[in-house]
Protein backbone atom coordinates (compact mmCIF):
# COMPACT_ATOMS: atom_id res chain seq x y z
CA UNK A 1 0.00 0.00 0.00
CA UNK A 2 1.74 3.46 -0.85
CA UNK A 3 1.98 6.38 1.07
CA UNK A 4 -0.83 8.26 -1.25
CA UNK A 5 -3.27 5.34 -0.23
CA UNK A 6 -2.62 5.97 3.65
CA UNK A 7 -2.91 9.82 3.39
CA UNK A 8 -6.19 9.13 1.63
CA UNK A 9 -7.01 6.79 4.51
CA UNK A 10 -6.05 8.94 7.25
CA UNK A 11 -8.27 11.86 5.56
CA UNK A 12 -11.25 9.97 5.52
CA UNK A 13 -11.01 8.90 9.12
CA UNK A 14 -10.28 12.30 10.12
CA UNK A 15 -13.24 13.88 8.89
CA UNK A 16 -15.40 10.70 9.95
CA UNK A 17 -13.91 11.29 13.42
CA UNK A 18 -15.39 14.97 13.54
CA UNK A 19 -19.10 13.75 12.40
CA UNK A 20 -20.38 13.46 16.18
CA UNK A 21 -23.57 12.64 15.43
CA UNK A 22 -22.74 9.52 13.29
CA UNK A 23 -20.62 8.50 16.01
CA UNK A 24 -23.69 8.86 18.49
CA UNK A 25 -25.88 7.01 16.52
CA UNK A 26 -23.36 4.10 15.65
CA UNK A 27 -22.13 3.67 19.24
CA UNK A 28 -25.34 4.75 21.50
CA UNK A 29 -27.84 3.03 19.28
CA UNK A 30 -26.65 -0.87 19.53
CA UNK A 31 -25.54 0.40 23.50
CA UNK A 32 -29.28 0.97 23.99
CA UNK A 33 -30.48 -1.67 21.81
CA UNK A 34 -28.45 -4.51 24.02
CA UNK A 35 -29.76 -3.52 26.81
CA UNK A 36 -33.05 -3.56 26.33
CA UNK A 37 -33.32 -6.80 24.24
CA UNK A 38 -30.89 -8.65 26.82
CA UNK A 39 -33.37 -7.07 29.68
CA UNK A 40 -36.36 -8.91 27.35
CA UNK A 41 -34.78 -11.74 26.06
CA UNK A 42 -32.82 -12.90 29.35
CA UNK A 43 -35.67 -15.40 30.43
CA UNK A 44 -35.55 -17.39 26.99
CA UNK A 45 -32.09 -18.53 28.56
CA UNK A 46 -33.63 -19.38 31.74
CA UNK A 47 -35.05 -22.85 31.70
CA UNK A 48 -37.80 -22.18 34.17
CA UNK A 49 -38.62 -18.94 32.47
CA UNK A 50 -42.64 -18.11 33.23
CA UNK A 51 -43.29 -17.91 29.54
CA UNK A 52 -42.20 -21.36 28.81
CA UNK A 53 -44.38 -23.73 31.24
CA UNK A 54 -47.21 -25.13 30.13
CA UNK A 55 -50.27 -23.40 30.79
CA UNK A 56 -52.91 -25.97 33.03
CA UNK A 57 -56.39 -25.34 34.26
CA UNK A 58 -58.01 -27.46 36.64
CA UNK A 59 -61.55 -28.02 37.60
CA UNK A 60 -61.51 -29.17 41.15
CA UNK A 61 -65.18 -30.50 41.72
CA UNK A 62 -64.10 -33.42 44.13
CA UNK A 63 -62.34 -31.41 46.48
CA UNK A 64 -61.06 -34.43 47.98
CA UNK A 65 -58.03 -36.34 49.61
CA UNK A 66 -56.87 -37.93 45.95
CA UNK A 67 -57.70 -34.74 44.31
CA UNK A 68 -55.82 -32.81 46.46
CA UNK A 69 -52.87 -34.83 46.33
CA UNK A 70 -53.27 -34.70 42.36
CA UNK A 71 -53.32 -30.98 42.15
CA UNK A 72 -50.96 -29.72 45.08
CA UNK A 73 -48.10 -32.73 45.11
CA UNK A 74 -48.50 -33.69 41.48
CA UNK A 75 -48.81 -30.95 39.81
CA UNK A 76 -48.11 -27.83 41.98
CA UNK A 77 -44.26 -29.48 43.02
CA UNK A 78 -40.80 -30.33 42.29
CA UNK A 79 -39.77 -30.67 38.53
CA UNK A 80 -43.42 -31.15 37.29
CA UNK A 81 -44.29 -28.10 39.46
CA UNK A 82 -41.55 -25.91 37.70
CA UNK A 83 -42.33 -27.13 34.26
CA UNK A 84 -46.45 -26.28 35.09
CA UNK A 85 -48.24 -22.96 35.30
CA UNK A 86 -51.60 -24.41 36.99
CA UNK A 87 -54.43 -22.43 37.53
CA UNK A 88 -57.99 -23.30 38.55
CA UNK A 89 -61.48 -22.26 36.76
CA UNK A 90 -64.74 -22.82 38.11
CA UNK A 91 -67.15 -25.26 35.62
CA UNK A 92 -65.40 -27.58 33.08
CA UNK A 93 -66.93 -25.65 30.12
CA UNK A 94 -64.95 -22.48 31.29
CA UNK A 95 -61.23 -24.86 30.78
CA UNK A 96 -62.74 -26.36 27.77
CA UNK A 97 -63.32 -22.64 26.22
CA UNK A 98 -59.80 -21.96 27.37
CA UNK A 99 -58.07 -24.48 25.76
CA UNK A 100 -60.32 -24.16 22.31
CA UNK A 101 -58.80 -20.56 22.39
CA UNK A 102 -55.68 -21.32 22.96
CA UNK A 103 -55.05 -19.81 26.04
CA UNK A 104 -54.38 -23.33 28.24
CA UNK A 105 -52.27 -26.10 26.55
CA UNK A 106 -54.64 -28.38 28.57
CA UNK A 107 -57.53 -28.16 31.25
CA UNK A 108 -58.14 -31.52 33.63
CA UNK A 109 -61.35 -31.98 35.09
CA UNK A 110 -61.92 -33.95 38.55
CA UNK A 111 -65.35 -35.01 38.93
CA UNK A 112 -67.45 -35.53 42.49
CA UNK A 113 -66.44 -38.78 43.75
CA UNK A 114 -63.22 -39.21 42.39
CA UNK A 115 -61.49 -39.46 45.56
CA UNK A 116 -64.07 -41.87 47.20
CA UNK A 117 -64.15 -43.92 44.03
CA UNK A 118 -59.62 -44.33 44.29
CA UNK A 119 -60.43 -44.77 48.44
CA UNK A 120 -62.87 -47.70 47.62
CA UNK A 121 -61.26 -49.38 45.00
CA UNK A 122 -63.86 -48.42 42.16
CA UNK A 123 -62.93 -47.29 39.08
CA UNK A 124 -62.39 -43.72 38.63
CA UNK A 125 -62.38 -41.29 35.86
CA UNK A 126 -60.69 -37.76 35.03
CA UNK A 127 -61.54 -35.81 32.21
CA UNK A 128 -58.16 -33.75 30.38
CA UNK A 129 -58.90 -31.57 27.20
CA UNK A 130 -55.68 -30.55 25.02
CA UNK A 131 -55.31 -27.94 22.78
CA UNK A 132 -53.60 -29.65 19.37
CA UNK A 133 -52.26 -26.70 18.61
CA UNK A 134 -50.00 -27.32 21.24
CA UNK A 135 -49.48 -31.25 20.74
CA UNK A 136 -46.20 -31.64 22.75
CA UNK A 137 -47.21 -29.35 25.38
CA UNK A 138 -50.39 -31.01 25.77
CA UNK A 139 -48.74 -34.25 25.20
CA UNK A 140 -46.72 -33.78 28.36
CA UNK A 141 -49.68 -32.91 30.33
CA UNK A 142 -51.16 -36.43 29.40
CA UNK A 143 -48.11 -37.79 30.15
CA UNK A 144 -47.90 -36.87 34.19
CA UNK A 145 -51.44 -37.16 34.49
CA UNK A 146 -51.19 -41.05 32.71
CA UNK A 147 -48.51 -41.96 35.20
CA UNK A 148 -50.74 -40.56 38.17
CA UNK A 149 -53.47 -42.97 36.79
CA UNK A 150 -51.26 -45.92 36.72
CA UNK A 151 -49.61 -44.99 40.59
CA UNK A 152 -53.34 -44.90 41.46
CA UNK A 153 -53.82 -48.28 39.90
CA UNK A 154 -51.11 -50.26 41.80
CA UNK A 155 -51.89 -48.61 45.32
CA UNK A 156 -55.29 -49.36 44.81
CA UNK A 157 -54.34 -53.20 43.78
CA UNK A 158 -52.24 -53.35 46.86
CA UNK A 159 -54.81 -51.75 49.67
CA UNK A 160 -56.89 -54.38 47.73
CA UNK A 161 -54.68 -57.07 48.02
CA UNK A 162 -54.28 -55.99 52.08
CA UNK A 163 -58.09 -55.33 52.93
CA UNK A 164 -59.06 -58.82 51.65
CA UNK A 165 -56.53 -60.61 53.74
CA UNK A 166 -57.54 -58.90 57.05
CA UNK A 167 -61.16 -59.59 56.40
CA UNK A 168 -60.55 -63.22 54.80
CA UNK A 169 -58.24 -63.60 58.34
CA UNK A 170 -61.06 -62.06 60.19
CA UNK A 171 -58.41 -59.64 61.78
CA UNK A 172 -60.39 -56.85 60.28
CA UNK A 173 -63.79 -56.30 59.74
CA UNK A 174 -65.23 -54.78 56.60
CA UNK A 175 -66.11 -51.49 58.35
CA UNK A 176 -63.14 -50.82 59.75
CA UNK A 177 -61.23 -51.62 56.30
CA UNK A 178 -62.90 -48.99 54.83
CA UNK A 179 -62.31 -46.81 57.73
CA UNK A 180 -58.51 -47.61 58.10
CA UNK A 181 -58.38 -46.89 53.96
CA UNK A 182 -57.09 -43.07 53.77
CA UNK A 183 -54.51 -43.10 56.53
CA UNK A 184 -52.81 -46.74 54.62
CA UNK A 185 -53.11 -44.36 51.66
CA UNK A 186 -51.03 -42.08 53.76
CA UNK A 187 -48.82 -44.48 54.72
CA UNK A 188 -48.60 -45.78 51.13
CA UNK A 189 -47.44 -42.92 49.87
CA UNK A 190 -44.56 -42.14 52.45
CA UNK A 191 -42.97 -45.68 51.63
CA UNK A 192 -42.91 -44.65 47.50
CA UNK A 193 -41.26 -41.69 48.62
CA UNK A 194 -38.66 -43.82 49.44
CA UNK A 195 -36.01 -45.41 47.31
CA UNK A 196 -35.10 -48.94 46.58
CA UNK A 197 -32.48 -48.19 44.55
CA UNK A 198 -30.85 -44.88 44.01
CA UNK A 199 -30.16 -43.54 40.61
CA UNK A 200 -26.75 -41.80 39.90
CA UNK A 201 -27.40 -39.36 37.14
CA UNK A 202 -24.77 -37.68 35.00
CA UNK A 203 -25.55 -34.82 33.09
CA UNK A 204 -23.43 -33.91 29.88
CA UNK A 205 -22.50 -30.35 29.98
CA UNK A 206 -23.74 -29.53 26.65
CA UNK A 207 -23.45 -26.35 25.08
CA UNK A 208 -22.86 -23.60 27.34
CA UNK A 209 -25.20 -20.59 26.41
CA UNK A 210 -24.16 -16.82 26.80
CA UNK A 211 -25.65 -14.84 28.99
CA UNK A 212 -28.52 -12.68 26.86
CA UNK A 213 -26.77 -9.50 26.74
CA UNK A 214 -22.97 -11.51 25.96
CA UNK A 215 -25.30 -12.98 22.96
CA UNK A 216 -27.16 -9.47 21.48
CA UNK A 217 -23.83 -7.30 21.98
CA UNK A 218 -22.54 -9.62 19.88
CA UNK A 219 -26.03 -9.60 17.61
CA UNK A 220 -26.04 -5.85 17.98
CA UNK A 221 -22.81 -4.96 17.22
CA UNK A 222 -22.18 -6.86 14.29
CA UNK A 223 -25.53 -5.23 12.74
CA UNK A 224 -24.35 -1.56 13.71
CA UNK A 225 -20.98 -2.44 12.25
CA UNK A 226 -22.80 -3.07 8.81
CA UNK A 227 -24.68 0.46 8.92
CA UNK A 228 -21.61 1.78 10.17
CA UNK A 229 -18.96 0.62 7.42
CA UNK A 230 -22.23 1.62 4.99
CA UNK A 231 -22.17 4.88 5.51
CA UNK A 232 -18.30 5.33 6.00
CA UNK A 233 -18.70 3.87 2.09
CA UNK A 234 -20.98 6.74 0.85
CA UNK A 235 -18.07 9.17 1.10
CA UNK A 236 -16.87 7.56 -2.53
CA UNK A 237 -19.91 8.45 -4.02
CA UNK A 238 -20.42 12.02 -2.00
CA UNK A 239 -16.85 12.85 -3.56
CA UNK A 240 -17.68 11.44 -6.93
CA UNK A 241 -20.38 13.96 -6.77
CA UNK A 242 -18.74 16.80 -5.69
CA UNK A 243 -15.77 16.51 -8.07
CA UNK A 244 -13.46 15.54 -5.26
CA UNK A 245 -12.14 12.52 -6.79
CA UNK A 246 -12.02 13.53 -10.73
CA UNK A 247 -9.53 16.86 -8.78
CA UNK A 248 -7.74 13.88 -7.16
CA UNK A 249 -7.41 12.45 -10.70
CA UNK A 250 -5.69 15.64 -12.11
CA UNK A 251 -2.83 15.19 -9.44
CA UNK A 252 -0.03 12.01 -9.65
CA UNK A 253 -2.52 9.72 -7.96
CA UNK A 254 -3.79 6.15 -9.64
CA UNK A 255 -7.57 5.04 -8.83
CA UNK A 256 -6.23 2.09 -7.09
CA UNK A 257 -4.10 4.41 -4.64
CA UNK A 258 -7.79 6.36 -4.35
CA UNK A 259 -9.78 2.89 -3.85
CA UNK A 260 -7.33 1.11 -1.86
CA UNK A 261 -7.17 3.96 0.57
CA UNK A 262 -10.98 4.31 0.49
CA UNK A 263 -10.92 0.85 1.28
CA UNK A 264 -8.50 1.01 4.34
CA UNK A 265 -10.53 4.01 6.08
CA UNK A 266 -13.51 1.81 5.46
CA UNK A 267 -12.21 -1.39 7.44
CA UNK A 268 -10.34 1.08 10.18
CA UNK A 269 -13.76 2.57 10.78
CA UNK A 270 -15.03 -0.95 11.04
CA UNK A 271 -12.11 -1.77 13.19
CA UNK A 272 -12.30 0.99 15.82
CA UNK A 273 -16.15 1.05 15.90
CA UNK A 274 -16.29 -2.91 17.27
CA UNK A 275 -13.93 -2.35 19.38
CA UNK A 276 -14.98 0.79 20.93
CA UNK A 277 -18.40 -1.34 21.69
CA UNK A 278 -16.47 -4.17 23.03
CA UNK A 279 -14.88 -2.11 25.55
CA UNK A 280 -17.95 0.02 26.30
CA UNK A 281 -20.08 -3.18 26.62
CA UNK A 282 -17.15 -5.08 29.04
CA UNK A 283 -17.03 -1.63 31.15
CA UNK A 284 -20.96 -0.87 31.30
CA UNK A 285 -22.49 -4.27 30.82
CA UNK A 286 -20.16 -6.67 31.93
CA UNK A 287 -19.68 -8.51 29.20
CA UNK A 288 -17.31 -11.22 29.03
CA UNK A 289 -16.00 -11.32 25.68
CA UNK A 290 -13.08 -13.89 26.11
CA UNK A 291 -9.71 -14.42 24.81
CA UNK A 292 -8.28 -10.77 23.80
CA UNK A 293 -6.28 -12.14 21.01
CA UNK A 294 -8.85 -14.47 19.39
CA UNK A 295 -11.36 -11.18 19.59
CA UNK A 296 -8.89 -9.18 17.71
CA UNK A 297 -8.57 -11.48 14.92
CA UNK A 298 -12.29 -11.94 14.93
CA UNK A 299 -12.99 -8.29 15.19
CA UNK A 300 -10.61 -8.11 11.69
CA UNK A 301 -12.46 -10.79 10.23
CA UNK A 302 -15.66 -9.21 10.58
CA UNK A 303 -14.62 -5.46 10.01
CA UNK A 304 -12.78 -6.89 6.39
CA UNK A 305 -16.00 -8.81 5.23
CA UNK A 306 -18.13 -5.73 6.27
CA UNK A 307 -15.91 -3.13 4.43
CA UNK A 308 -16.36 -5.55 1.47
CA UNK A 309 -19.94 -5.39 2.11
CA UNK A 310 -20.00 -1.71 2.38
CA UNK A 311 -18.24 -1.37 -0.89
CA UNK A 312 -20.37 -3.92 -2.54
CA UNK A 313 -23.11 -1.74 -1.79
CA UNK A 314 -21.49 1.74 -2.79
CA UNK A 315 -20.56 -0.25 -6.33
CA UNK A 316 -23.99 -1.13 -6.67
CA UNK A 317 -25.36 2.36 -5.86
CA UNK A 318 -25.14 5.58 -8.26
CA UNK A 319 -25.88 8.34 -5.18
CA UNK A 320 -25.47 8.42 -1.32
CA UNK A 321 -29.26 8.54 -1.33
CA UNK A 322 -29.47 5.29 -2.99
CA UNK A 323 -26.89 3.49 -0.84
CA UNK A 324 -28.94 4.95 2.60
CA UNK A 325 -32.32 2.97 0.94
CA UNK A 326 -30.41 0.13 0.02
CA UNK A 327 -28.36 -0.98 2.99
CA UNK A 328 -31.17 -1.62 5.03
CA UNK A 329 -33.20 -3.04 2.61
CA UNK A 330 -30.48 -5.80 2.71
CA UNK A 331 -28.68 -5.29 6.61
CA UNK A 332 -31.80 -5.69 8.53
CA UNK A 333 -32.94 -8.72 6.79
CA UNK A 334 -29.27 -10.35 6.54
CA UNK A 335 -29.46 -9.67 10.59
CA UNK A 336 -32.61 -11.09 11.19
CA UNK A 337 -31.74 -14.27 9.63
CA UNK A 338 -28.11 -14.07 10.96
CA UNK A 339 -29.45 -14.15 14.64
CA UNK A 340 -28.62 -10.65 15.68
CA UNK A 341 -32.21 -10.12 16.54
CA UNK A 342 -34.12 -13.79 17.11
CA UNK A 343 -31.68 -16.07 18.77
CA UNK A 344 -30.43 -18.95 17.02
CA UNK A 345 -30.78 -21.50 19.41
CA UNK A 346 -34.51 -21.06 19.06
CA UNK A 347 -34.78 -20.87 15.30
CA UNK A 348 -36.46 -24.32 13.61
CA UNK A 349 -33.93 -26.30 11.82
CA UNK A 350 -34.42 -24.78 8.02
CA UNK A 351 -34.12 -21.52 9.28
CA UNK A 352 -30.80 -22.43 11.39
CA UNK A 353 -29.55 -23.87 8.05
CA UNK A 354 -31.03 -20.53 6.00
CA UNK A 355 -28.84 -18.31 8.78
CA UNK A 356 -25.57 -19.83 7.98
CA UNK A 357 -25.61 -18.19 4.30
CA UNK A 358 -25.24 -15.17 5.74
CA UNK A 359 -22.62 -12.71 7.22
CA UNK A 360 -24.10 -12.26 10.42
CA UNK A 361 -24.13 -15.96 11.07
CA UNK A 362 -20.53 -16.60 10.85
CA UNK A 363 -20.00 -13.43 13.18
CA UNK A 364 -22.31 -14.43 15.63
CA UNK A 365 -20.93 -18.09 15.46
CA UNK A 366 -16.95 -16.78 15.88
CA UNK A 367 -17.40 -14.31 19.03
CA UNK A 368 -19.67 -16.83 20.59
CA UNK A 369 -16.89 -19.46 20.41
CA UNK A 370 -15.10 -17.34 22.20
CA UNK A 371 -16.65 -15.99 24.81
CA UNK A 372 -17.76 -19.60 25.65
CA UNK A 373 -14.03 -20.25 26.30
CA UNK A 374 -12.29 -21.16 22.34
CA UNK A 375 -8.72 -20.32 23.17
CA UNK A 376 -6.84 -20.78 19.82
CA UNK A 377 -7.52 -19.88 16.06
CA UNK A 378 -8.33 -23.98 15.74
CA UNK A 379 -11.70 -23.59 17.43
CA UNK A 380 -12.97 -20.60 15.03
CA UNK A 381 -11.59 -21.22 11.96
CA UNK A 382 -14.86 -22.29 9.89
CA UNK A 383 -16.05 -18.61 11.40
CA UNK A 384 -12.79 -17.05 9.89
CA UNK A 385 -12.19 -18.57 6.67
CA UNK A 386 -16.28 -17.89 6.07
CA UNK A 387 -15.62 -14.03 6.75
CA UNK A 388 -12.28 -13.78 4.67
CA UNK A 389 -13.77 -15.36 1.83
CA UNK A 390 -16.92 -13.28 1.52
CA UNK A 391 -14.72 -10.02 2.47
CA UNK A 392 -12.36 -11.11 -0.43
CA UNK A 393 -15.64 -11.63 -2.96
CA UNK A 394 -16.98 -8.62 -1.81
CA UNK A 395 -13.75 -6.14 -1.98
CA UNK A 396 -12.58 -7.43 -5.00
CA UNK A 397 -16.49 -6.91 -6.98
CA UNK A 398 -16.98 -4.05 -5.24
CA UNK A 399 -13.19 -1.94 -6.02
CA UNK A 400 -13.54 -4.07 -9.38
CA UNK A 401 -17.06 -2.09 -10.07
CA UNK A 402 -15.78 1.14 -8.48
CA UNK A 403 -12.40 1.45 -10.92
CA UNK A 404 -14.36 1.19 -14.31
CA UNK A 405 -17.08 4.04 -13.45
Amino acid sequence: MTSKALFIAAKDLSIRARDRRALVVLLAMPMALIFILGLVFNPMWQGTAEFQRIPVVVVDQDQGEIARLLVEQVLGTGEIGRMLRVDHAGQPADARNLVLRGRRAAGLVIPRGFSQAVMTGRPARLMLFTDPAQSIRAGIVNSIVNRFGAEVVKRQVAITVAAETLIVERIMTPATVVAAIPSWLKDVEQFTGRQAVAIAEERGSGPRFPAAIDYYAVGMGVMYLLFGVSMASQSILVERREGTLARMRTTPTGSSDIIAGKLLATFLTGLVQFSLLVLFTSVFYKVRWGSPLLLLLMIGATALAAAGLGTFLAALARTPEAVESLAPAIILPMSFLGGAMFPVYFMPPWLEYVSRLTFNRWALDGFLAIMAGAQTPVAIWQPLLALLAMSVVFLTVGAWRLRFR
